[in-house]
Protein backbone atom coordinates (compact mmCIF):
# COMPACT_ATOMS: atom_id res chain seq x y z
CA UNK A 1 0.00 0.00 0.00
CA UNK A 2 2.73 2.57 1.03
CA UNK A 3 4.28 1.93 -2.50
CA UNK A 4 1.34 2.51 -4.75
CA UNK A 5 1.16 5.62 -2.53
CA UNK A 6 4.52 7.13 -3.38
CA UNK A 7 3.99 5.71 -6.81
CA UNK A 8 0.98 8.48 -6.82
CA UNK A 9 2.37 11.04 -5.01
CA UNK A 10 5.40 10.73 -7.58
CA UNK A 11 2.82 11.01 -10.34
CA UNK A 12 1.19 13.75 -9.23
CA UNK A 13 4.74 15.91 -8.82
CA UNK A 14 5.71 14.81 -12.71
CA UNK A 15 1.93 15.74 -13.91
CA UNK A 16 2.19 19.01 -11.81
CA UNK A 17 5.68 20.12 -13.30
CA UNK A 18 4.91 19.44 -16.57
CA UNK A 19 1.53 21.51 -16.54
CA UNK A 20 3.60 24.63 -15.63
CA UNK A 21 6.45 23.57 -18.45
CA UNK A 22 3.45 23.52 -21.00
CA UNK A 23 1.74 26.85 -19.33
CA UNK A 24 4.95 28.53 -19.74
CA UNK A 25 5.52 27.33 -23.20
CA UNK A 26 1.72 28.49 -23.92
CA UNK A 27 2.81 31.81 -22.19
CA UNK A 28 5.91 33.12 -24.39
CA UNK A 29 4.20 31.97 -26.99
CA UNK A 30 1.12 34.66 -26.80
CA UNK A 31 3.78 37.41 -25.70
CA UNK A 32 6.08 36.74 -28.79
CA UNK A 33 3.49 35.90 -31.34
CA UNK A 34 0.82 37.74 -30.60
CA UNK A 35 -1.25 36.70 -34.09
CA UNK A 36 -1.28 33.17 -32.88
CA UNK A 37 -5.18 32.29 -31.74
CA UNK A 38 -5.35 30.06 -28.52
CA UNK A 39 -6.54 27.11 -30.48
CA UNK A 40 -3.27 27.33 -32.23
CA UNK A 41 -1.35 27.43 -29.18
CA UNK A 42 -3.29 24.82 -27.66
CA UNK A 43 -2.82 22.81 -30.60
CA UNK A 44 1.08 23.37 -31.02
CA UNK A 45 1.52 22.68 -27.53
CA UNK A 46 -0.59 19.27 -27.13
CA UNK A 47 0.42 17.83 -30.80
CA UNK A 48 2.41 14.69 -30.50
CA UNK A 49 5.37 13.90 -32.86
CA UNK A 50 7.28 10.35 -34.37
CA UNK A 51 10.70 12.33 -34.21
CA UNK A 52 12.20 15.00 -31.92
CA UNK A 53 12.46 18.41 -32.67
CA UNK A 54 15.28 18.97 -29.73
CA UNK A 55 17.44 16.15 -31.05
CA UNK A 56 19.47 18.54 -32.70
CA UNK A 57 20.21 20.53 -29.63
CA UNK A 58 21.42 17.32 -27.89
CA UNK A 59 17.71 16.02 -26.30
CA UNK A 60 16.46 12.49 -26.73
CA UNK A 61 13.26 12.50 -25.61
CA UNK A 62 13.39 8.83 -25.59
CA UNK A 63 16.31 9.26 -22.56
CA UNK A 64 16.28 12.55 -21.40
CA UNK A 65 13.94 14.61 -19.57
CA UNK A 66 13.38 18.24 -21.25
CA UNK A 67 11.59 19.36 -17.59
CA UNK A 68 15.05 19.76 -15.51
CA UNK A 69 12.39 19.91 -12.20
CA UNK A 70 11.15 16.17 -13.22
CA UNK A 71 14.56 14.84 -13.58
CA UNK A 72 15.86 16.15 -10.01
CA UNK A 73 13.12 15.35 -8.55
CA UNK A 74 13.54 11.72 -10.02
CA UNK A 75 16.92 11.45 -8.17
CA UNK A 76 15.69 12.89 -5.01
CA UNK A 77 12.45 10.70 -5.08
CA UNK A 78 14.71 7.56 -6.11
CA UNK A 79 17.34 7.62 -3.37
CA UNK A 80 14.41 8.26 -1.17
CA UNK A 81 12.73 5.21 -2.68
CA UNK A 82 16.11 3.45 -2.04
CA UNK A 83 16.82 4.45 1.32
CA UNK A 84 13.47 3.62 2.67
CA UNK A 85 13.26 0.11 1.07
CA UNK A 86 16.77 -0.95 2.33
CA UNK A 87 15.34 0.72 6.03
CA UNK A 88 12.91 -1.85 5.74
CA UNK A 89 15.33 -4.67 5.02
CA UNK A 90 17.46 -3.93 7.32
CA UNK A 91 14.59 -3.77 10.08
CA UNK A 92 13.18 -6.90 8.85
CA UNK A 93 16.38 -8.81 9.05
CA UNK A 94 17.03 -7.23 12.52
CA UNK A 95 13.73 -8.68 13.81
CA UNK A 96 13.73 -12.10 11.78
CA UNK A 97 17.44 -12.46 13.41
CA UNK A 98 15.82 -11.23 16.63
CA UNK A 99 13.18 -14.34 15.85
CA UNK A 100 15.55 -16.68 15.11
CA UNK A 101 17.87 -15.95 17.85
CA UNK A 102 14.42 -16.32 20.44
CA UNK A 103 13.31 -19.56 18.59
CA UNK A 104 16.66 -21.34 18.90
CA UNK A 105 16.88 -20.22 22.63
CA UNK A 106 14.25 -22.04 23.38
CA UNK A 107 14.84 -24.51 21.12
CA UNK A 108 17.93 -25.07 23.34
CA UNK A 109 16.15 -24.88 26.82
CA UNK A 110 13.39 -27.12 25.36
CA UNK A 111 16.48 -29.65 24.37
CA UNK A 112 18.36 -28.84 27.56
CA UNK A 113 14.79 -29.95 29.02
CA UNK A 114 14.62 -33.61 27.50
CA UNK A 115 18.56 -34.55 28.08
CA UNK A 116 17.42 -34.09 31.93
CA UNK A 117 14.44 -36.60 31.75
CA UNK A 118 15.83 -38.66 29.41
CA UNK A 119 18.93 -39.23 31.91
CA UNK A 120 16.07 -39.81 34.95
CA UNK A 121 15.85 -36.02 36.34
CA UNK A 122 12.44 -35.11 36.91
CA UNK A 123 13.00 -32.56 39.30
CA UNK A 124 12.07 -29.54 37.15
CA UNK A 125 10.84 -26.28 38.47
CA UNK A 126 7.32 -25.36 36.72
CA UNK A 127 7.12 -21.73 38.09
CA UNK A 128 10.22 -21.33 35.26
CA UNK A 129 7.83 -21.58 32.24
CA UNK A 130 7.37 -18.18 30.78
CA UNK A 131 4.94 -17.22 28.15
CA UNK A 132 6.53 -18.01 24.63
CA UNK A 133 6.14 -19.30 21.47
CA UNK A 134 6.69 -22.57 22.24
CA UNK A 135 4.60 -22.36 26.32
CA UNK A 136 2.27 -25.11 24.96
CA UNK A 137 5.14 -27.43 24.20
CA UNK A 138 7.00 -26.79 27.22
CA UNK A 139 3.63 -27.34 29.32
CA UNK A 140 3.36 -30.92 27.61
CA UNK A 141 7.42 -31.88 28.12
CA UNK A 142 6.59 -30.74 31.92
CA UNK A 143 3.43 -32.76 32.20
CA UNK A 144 5.37 -36.01 30.60
CA UNK A 145 7.90 -35.28 32.86
CA UNK A 146 6.09 -35.49 35.81
CA UNK A 147 4.06 -38.52 34.66
CA UNK A 148 7.54 -40.52 33.75
CA UNK A 149 8.53 -39.26 37.29
CA UNK A 150 5.11 -41.40 39.36
CA UNK A 151 6.17 -44.54 36.76
CA UNK A 152 10.20 -44.41 37.52
CA UNK A 153 9.21 -44.08 41.61
CA UNK A 154 6.32 -46.87 41.50
CA UNK A 155 9.03 -49.45 39.19
CA UNK A 156 11.58 -48.70 41.75
CA UNK A 157 9.21 -49.57 44.52
CA UNK A 158 7.99 -52.45 43.18
CA UNK A 159 11.49 -53.65 42.21
CA UNK A 160 12.43 -53.18 45.76
CA UNK A 161 9.06 -55.02 46.73
CA UNK A 162 9.79 -57.70 44.30
CA UNK A 163 13.53 -58.24 45.58
CA UNK A 164 12.09 -57.89 49.21
CA UNK A 165 9.98 -60.96 48.46
CA UNK A 166 12.02 -63.38 46.75
CA UNK A 167 15.25 -62.80 49.12
CA UNK A 168 12.49 -63.96 51.53
CA UNK A 169 11.48 -66.68 49.22
CA UNK A 170 14.96 -67.73 48.51
CA UNK A 171 15.47 -67.64 52.87
CA UNK A 172 12.26 -69.77 53.46
CA UNK A 173 13.75 -72.29 50.54
CA UNK A 174 17.23 -72.17 51.74
CA UNK A 175 16.56 -73.07 55.21
CA UNK A 176 14.48 -76.49 55.00
CA UNK A 177 16.66 -77.67 52.19
CA UNK A 178 19.80 -77.19 54.60
CA UNK A 179 18.34 -79.22 57.30
CA UNK A 180 17.62 -81.88 54.82
CA UNK A 181 20.69 -81.97 53.80
CA UNK A 182 21.70 -82.25 57.36
CA UNK A 183 19.75 -85.12 58.19
CA UNK A 184 20.58 -86.95 55.44
CA UNK A 185 24.00 -86.77 55.80
CA UNK A 186 23.13 -87.77 59.48
CA UNK A 187 21.08 -90.75 58.13
CA UNK A 188 23.84 -91.84 56.02
CA UNK A 189 26.16 -92.79 58.86
CA UNK A 190 23.01 -95.22 60.19
CA UNK A 191 21.75 -96.78 57.54
CA UNK A 192 22.68 -99.94 55.10
CA UNK A 193 24.25 -99.93 52.20
CA UNK A 194 21.18 -100.06 49.94
CA UNK A 195 19.15 -97.66 51.70
CA UNK A 196 22.01 -95.34 51.14
CA UNK A 197 22.07 -95.43 47.30
CA UNK A 198 18.83 -93.61 47.98
CA UNK A 199 19.76 -91.26 50.55
CA UNK A 200 22.57 -90.05 48.44
CA UNK A 201 20.12 -89.20 45.37
CA UNK A 202 17.69 -87.55 47.56
CA UNK A 203 21.37 -85.19 48.76
CA UNK A 204 22.19 -84.78 45.25
CA UNK A 205 18.90 -83.58 43.97
CA UNK A 206 18.83 -81.16 47.32
CA UNK A 207 22.12 -79.30 46.14
CA UNK A 208 20.80 -79.31 42.35
CA UNK A 209 17.71 -76.96 43.87
CA UNK A 210 19.70 -75.12 46.07
CA UNK A 211 21.58 -74.52 42.95
CA UNK A 212 18.68 -73.63 41.03
CA UNK A 213 17.17 -71.40 43.52
CA UNK A 214 20.27 -69.60 43.96
CA UNK A 215 20.39 -68.88 40.19
CA UNK A 216 16.88 -67.97 40.03
CA UNK A 217 17.46 -65.26 42.79
CA UNK A 218 20.01 -63.70 40.86
CA UNK A 219 18.49 -63.42 37.83
CA UNK A 220 15.75 -61.98 39.32
CA UNK A 221 17.54 -59.23 40.93
CA UNK A 222 19.02 -58.55 37.45
CA UNK A 223 15.49 -58.60 35.93
CA UNK A 224 14.26 -56.47 38.58
CA UNK A 225 17.56 -53.96 38.66
CA UNK A 226 18.13 -54.29 41.70
CA UNK A 227 21.89 -55.40 41.61
CA UNK A 228 24.61 -52.68 41.69
CA UNK A 229 27.63 -52.79 40.25
CA UNK A 230 30.93 -51.42 41.33
CA UNK A 231 33.31 -51.13 37.98
CA UNK A 232 36.44 -49.80 37.75
CA UNK A 233 39.60 -50.68 35.52
CA UNK A 234 40.72 -54.66 36.26
CA UNK A 235 43.36 -56.23 34.82
CA UNK A 236 41.58 -58.91 32.16
CA UNK A 237 44.57 -62.08 33.20
CA UNK A 238 43.41 -61.70 36.31
CA UNK A 239 39.81 -62.06 35.48
CA UNK A 240 40.36 -65.10 33.21
CA UNK A 241 42.63 -66.62 35.91
CA UNK A 242 40.75 -66.27 38.59
CA UNK A 243 37.80 -68.27 36.16
CA UNK A 244 40.07 -70.94 35.45
CA UNK A 245 41.16 -71.42 39.02
CA UNK A 246 37.09 -71.48 40.20
CA UNK A 247 36.58 -74.69 36.85
CA UNK A 248 40.19 -76.39 37.39
CA UNK A 249 38.71 -79.49 39.29
CA UNK A 250 36.05 -80.13 36.37
CA UNK A 251 39.36 -78.98 33.79
CA UNK A 252 41.35 -81.51 35.64
CA UNK A 253 38.76 -84.51 35.31
CA UNK A 254 38.38 -84.37 31.75
CA UNK A 255 42.28 -83.38 31.58
CA UNK A 256 41.37 -80.08 29.36
CA UNK A 257 44.00 -77.38 29.80
CA UNK A 258 44.25 -73.81 28.68
CA UNK A 259 46.19 -71.73 26.62
CA UNK A 260 45.91 -67.40 27.14
CA UNK A 261 47.10 -65.33 24.64
CA UNK A 262 46.27 -61.85 26.59
CA UNK A 263 48.87 -59.26 27.78
CA UNK A 264 48.86 -58.22 31.32
CA UNK A 265 48.66 -54.10 30.36
CA UNK A 266 44.96 -55.00 28.46
CA UNK A 267 42.19 -53.41 30.89
CA UNK A 268 38.17 -53.69 31.07
CA UNK A 269 35.87 -51.42 33.01
CA UNK A 270 33.75 -53.58 34.52
CA UNK A 271 32.40 -54.76 37.95
CA UNK A 272 35.35 -57.33 38.99
CA UNK A 273 33.53 -59.87 40.70
CA UNK A 274 30.56 -60.40 38.33
CA UNK A 275 32.74 -60.75 35.15
CA UNK A 276 34.59 -63.36 36.91
CA UNK A 277 31.22 -65.06 37.27
CA UNK A 278 30.00 -64.39 33.72
CA UNK A 279 33.39 -65.80 32.42
CA UNK A 280 33.82 -68.67 34.67
CA UNK A 281 30.08 -70.24 33.08
CA UNK A 282 31.52 -69.73 29.75
CA UNK A 283 34.43 -71.37 30.57
CA UNK A 284 32.84 -74.28 32.27
CA UNK A 285 30.87 -74.66 29.26
CA UNK A 286 33.58 -74.73 27.07
CA UNK A 287 35.29 -77.50 29.10
CA UNK A 288 32.42 -79.37 29.24
CA UNK A 289 32.10 -79.70 25.59
CA UNK A 290 35.74 -80.20 25.00
CA UNK A 291 37.31 -83.02 23.61
CA UNK A 292 39.19 -84.95 26.33
CA UNK A 293 43.08 -84.33 26.29
CA UNK A 294 42.16 -81.27 24.39
CA UNK A 295 43.35 -77.31 24.96
CA UNK A 296 40.65 -74.29 24.92
CA UNK A 297 42.25 -71.80 23.57
CA UNK A 298 41.63 -67.98 24.82
CA UNK A 299 42.73 -64.93 22.78
CA UNK A 300 42.22 -61.85 23.34
CA UNK A 301 42.07 -58.36 20.33
CA UNK A 302 41.48 -55.11 20.92
CA UNK A 303 39.98 -52.02 17.94
CA UNK A 304 39.11 -48.49 17.99
CA UNK A 305 35.51 -49.71 18.50
CA UNK A 306 35.45 -53.05 21.38
CA UNK A 307 37.91 -55.00 22.66
CA UNK A 308 37.16 -58.89 22.43
CA UNK A 309 37.91 -61.68 24.17
CA UNK A 310 37.59 -65.02 22.41
CA UNK A 311 37.32 -68.23 23.72
CA UNK A 312 37.38 -71.72 21.39
CA UNK A 313 37.20 -75.30 22.43
CA UNK A 314 37.38 -78.26 19.89
CA UNK A 315 35.13 -80.89 20.86
CA UNK A 316 30.86 -81.63 20.38
CA UNK A 317 29.16 -78.78 17.91
CA UNK A 318 26.11 -76.60 19.13
CA UNK A 319 23.36 -77.20 16.66
CA UNK A 320 22.00 -74.65 14.78
CA UNK A 321 18.79 -74.92 16.88
CA UNK A 322 20.68 -74.76 20.00
CA UNK A 323 22.43 -71.59 18.94
CA UNK A 324 19.25 -69.67 18.70
CA UNK A 325 18.17 -70.58 22.21
CA UNK A 326 21.85 -70.84 23.79
CA UNK A 327 21.36 -67.71 25.97
CA UNK A 328 18.17 -68.77 26.95
CA UNK A 329 17.35 -69.52 30.75
CA UNK A 330 16.44 -72.97 31.31
CA UNK A 331 17.69 -74.07 28.17
CA UNK A 332 19.11 -77.30 28.15
CA UNK A 333 20.90 -78.24 24.46
CA UNK A 334 20.96 -82.03 23.17
CA UNK A 335 24.69 -82.29 24.26
CA UNK A 336 24.34 -80.74 27.36
CA UNK A 337 25.43 -82.64 30.78
CA UNK A 338 23.25 -84.29 32.45
CA UNK A 339 22.81 -81.99 35.72
CA UNK A 340 22.68 -79.31 33.63
CA UNK A 341 19.90 -76.55 34.63
CA UNK A 342 20.59 -74.28 31.85
CA UNK A 343 21.02 -71.17 33.60
CA UNK A 344 25.19 -70.27 33.26
CA UNK A 345 24.84 -69.17 29.69
CA UNK A 346 21.96 -66.71 30.46
CA UNK A 347 23.59 -65.42 33.86
CA UNK A 348 26.83 -64.72 31.45
CA UNK A 349 24.56 -62.91 28.87
CA UNK A 350 23.21 -60.50 31.78
CA UNK A 351 26.47 -60.08 33.64
CA UNK A 352 28.34 -58.69 30.51
CA UNK A 353 24.96 -56.79 28.88
CA UNK A 354 24.88 -55.22 32.18
CA UNK A 355 28.54 -54.46 31.70
CA UNK A 356 27.71 -53.05 28.31
CA UNK A 357 29.33 -56.00 26.23
CA UNK A 358 27.94 -58.45 24.29
CA UNK A 359 28.49 -62.26 23.57
CA UNK A 360 28.61 -64.07 20.23
CA UNK A 361 28.29 -67.69 19.30
CA UNK A 362 29.53 -69.62 16.37
CA UNK A 363 30.21 -73.32 16.07
CA UNK A 364 30.97 -75.67 13.37
CA UNK A 365 33.37 -78.33 12.31
CA UNK A 366 33.99 -79.55 15.80
CA UNK A 367 34.98 -75.91 17.21
CA UNK A 368 33.21 -73.58 19.26
CA UNK A 369 33.79 -70.00 19.74
CA UNK A 370 32.38 -67.57 22.50
CA UNK A 371 33.31 -63.81 21.28
CA UNK A 372 32.78 -61.20 23.81
CA UNK A 373 32.90 -57.63 23.07
CA UNK A 374 33.52 -54.76 25.22
CA UNK A 375 32.42 -51.71 23.49
CA UNK A 376 34.71 -48.31 24.29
Amino acid sequence: MSVVLLNCYEYRIYTRNYNRKIDAIARSLREKVPELAKKDILEIVTSESSDSFLRDYGYDYRRDSYIASNEKFFKIYTSFQVSVVGGILILWSLCERRKENKRNKENSELLELLEKINSGNYELKVENMQEKTVSLLESEIYKTAIHLKTVAENDRKAKENLKSSLEDISHQLKTPMQSISINVDYALEKISKQERNVLIKVKKDVFKLQTLVGAILTLSKFDTDTIVFHRDEVELIKIIEEAIENISAIADLRSVSFSIACSREIKIYCDEVWEIEAITNILKNAVEHAKSGSTVAISYIDNKIYSSLKIENIGKTISQKDLRHIFERFYRGENAPKDSIGIGLALSNAIIGKDGGKIEVSSRADRTIFTIKYFH
